[in-house]
């Protein structure tokens, strides 16, 4: 995988096996994937599955529904709200994600042929790549941004429930010297749930 496109490894899917890898694992699964966590969005799995049921119910009788679309809906919904706190960012992802699921999906000369690597520059398969890196990471700087700027001016309000990026903030800021944690550390935890 591309490595901006990838954040140089820090990508928990695709980090190399070591200290980095086997410490992100002990993050995702102790702080953000742990039992008590989970069930503080069962309101908002809730409240999506009535949202997914009433969009189901509410198609006409003759129209054909997607119900793969729907539900692949529902999950990118739940996931993007539990990390970064808003509803309509899974669409954004969404788009972004099938942008550069074709470019990464499909066949690339280089890949069989390490030394024809200078034909993706040609087709201009790079240049596309890297244009969805950067949409991405202003995409996920804004919303790492919009979650500092929160806990700067009075933190999450009694109505907002913490969401992962909050997490991972506050695991940041206190950082004891084990396994220090970036901002790029966050978006690409971020990129990698969402």
């Amino acid at each position: 995988m591309h490595g901006s496109h990838n954040y140089d490894g820090c990508n928990i899917s695709f980090s190399q096996y070591g200290d980095y890898w086997r410490q992100t694992k002990k993050l995702a699964i102790a702080h953000l994937l742990n039992q008590k966590r989970v069930r503080s969005f069962h309101t908002l799995r809730q409240h999506q599955a009535s949202l997914m049921i009433q969009k189901i119910a509410g198609s006409k009788e003759e129209e054909v529904v997607n119900v793969s679309e729907i539900v692949y809906e529902y999950s990118k919904e739940v996931v993007s709200r539990a990390m970064s706190g808003k509803l309509g960012n899974a669409e954004k992802l969404k788009e972004m994600e099938e942008d550069s699921s074709v470019l990464l999906g499909g066949f690339q000369v280089c890949d069989m042929f390490p030394a024809m690597g200078w034909l993706s520059a040609l087709m201009g398969l790079d240049g596309k790549l890297e244009r969805i890196a950067r949409k991405l990471d202003v995409f996920l700087s804004k919303i790492l941004e919009e979650h500092v700027e929160r806990r700067r001016h009075g933190g999450t309000g009694e109505k907002e429930e913490e969401d992962s990026v909050d997490l991972l903030l506050v695991l940041k800021e206190g950082e004891d010297g084990d396994f220090a944690i970036a901002d790029e550390n966050i978006k690409a935890i971020t990129m990698i749930f969402c």
